[in-house]
């Protein structure tokens, strides 16, 4: 027999072997699964059927394997709120709590008016204005979606991303403002993507270590840090961990991994932490003489603190970790340096209230 034909006639029992065990795990299945009482109102001439159907729909093995089909060839999932990406990729399309469309934002299909722009511009001024007044140098960091820097996980139907977003209209705005103090790393984190690697979680709309050292790299380059760690400075590592928030909408947790990318533990060793009544605050253990630098960091979300906090700790000699934005009377207790408030893409809403 040749070669090939060996290989063939291999491919076809392994075949066989597999539908084979996989009948015998339905059949084997269904007559365990049997109830009695369940019968004898459904009819015994329905046994064989509904225990099959009751088998193959309630079989958590099964449900699995055929939900990891449905992604992996067919690039579906049931939950229609859900944007299937190239290579494991998950994107949420609408966030109800924030009232945020990604998908309609990234096609430039709910863009700010002329005079929202303007109120937003205002908003964020008034706030560099008054800590300016504190002695206080202020920025805004704008971290943007996942699907606005990872677009080659982006389905090709999709399209290009649009130059109509919210944000890239507030960037171009704010740039004619002459506001050096707003920041939005578009450009910067794709760069950055392709040289180092995908900044976000793969399943959920959030940053990665990766990414957390692309936007403290844009910071301390807008604020002429002479002390900013190299990336070669710090050791990262990568591991698959479960699924995150949009596998999990999605029921594929156990499915979909999420590749996780975090730094040693080592990056903790040259600081302490010390909790403050409404803030966190890091102490460098190794200071200059005579230095006391000062840093405010005030985030929206926890998680981008907690993977910034190891970089920022390295590096200033004293900073506060906030949540929620900047307190004016929190500032004026702690007096800091610069003030960096952190927000995303999708919270851009909440500049207008």
């Amino acid at each position: 027999m040749k070669r090939s034909q060996r290989r063939d006639f291999l491919t076809v029992v392994l075949f066989f072997g597999i539908l084979a065990s996989f009948l015998i795990y339905l059949g084997i299945g269904t007559l365990l699964a049997q109830d009695e009482s369940f019968w004898e109102e459904s009819g015994e001439e329905n046994r064989a059927l509904v225990g099959f159907n009751s088998m193959f729909y309630e079989d958590e093995f099964l449900t699995k394997i055929v939900q990891r089909l449905d992604l992996k060839v067919f690039h579906h999932v049931e939950n229609t709120n859900i944007l299937v990406g190239r290579e494991d990729w998950l994107f949420q399309i609408y966030d109800e709590e924030l009232d945020y469309n990604y998908l309609l934002d990234y096609v430039g299909g709910c863009p700010y008016s002329p005079e929202e722009l303007t109120a937003i511009a205002n908003k964020i001024e008034e706030r560099q204005e008054r800590f300016a007044a504190m002695g206080t140098e202020y920025r805004l960091l704008v971290i943007p979606n996942a699907m606005t820097v990872c677009k080659d996980y982006i389905p090709r139907f999709v399209g290009r991303q649009s130059s109509e977003t919210r944000l890239r209209q507030l960037a171009v705005h704010m740039e004619q403002e002459g506001a050096e103090f707003f920041l939005a790393p578009i450009d910067s984190m794709r760069s950055d993507s392709e040289s180092i690697g995908a900044l976000y979680q793969n399943t959920e709309d959030a940053i990665n270590a990766y990414g957390a050292y692309s936007l403290y790299a844009t910071l301390t380059e807008s604020v002429e840090c002479e002390t900013a760690l190299s990336f070669e400075e710090i050791e990262f590592f990568v591991h698959m961990t479960e699924g995150r928030k949009v596998a999990k909408l999605a029921g594929l947790q156990d499915a979909v991994f999420n590749r996780t990318v975090s730094v040693s533990d080592r990056m903790t060793d040259g600081y302490e932490i010390l909790a403050e009544e409404h803030c966190l605050r890091s102490e460098l253990l190794a200071r200059d003489a005579g230095s006391d630098s000062v840093l405010m960091l005030c985030f929206s979300q926890s998680w981008d603190r907690i993977q910034m906090m190891p970089f920022f700790s390295e590096t200033y000699d004293t900073v506060y970790y906030c949540d929620g934005l900047a307190s004016i009377k929190e500032a004026e207790k702690h007096s800091p340096e610069i003030l960096v408030e952190v927000i995303h893409e999708s919270e851009l809403n909440q500049l207008l209230k």
